[in-house]
């Protein structure tokens, strides 16, 4: 935990907050409270980074299977699903 504690303490200041208030806990219901918000944090600071590499990887699109052309993504724009008129 020290050495996570001592990297994470240099990047994120709402982070150190947290860890100072875990560790300035007094009772084990501050100490479990504050230890959960630490862990929430953490999970959404990966969730974040692991969406974002995966997002900068190239993927493999097929092609279509109507009309064979090669499909591909147009990267990340503002979409908006049209209805069809009849």
């Amino acid at each position: 935990m020290l050495c996570l504690n001592d990297s994470i303490r240099h990047h994120d200041p709402s982070v150190q907050r947290l860890l100072s208030t875990v560790e300035e806990a007094r009772s084990l219901t501050t100490l479990v409270l504050a230890a959960w918000q630490v862990g929430r944090l953490l999970a959404v600071h990966l969730i974040e980074a692991v969406l974002a590499a995966r997002a900068r990887q190239p993927a493999a699109w097929p092609s279509c299977p109507r009309c064979g052309v090669a499909l591909r993504s147009k990267g990340f724009a503002k979409r908006q699903v049209m209805g069809r008129s009849y």
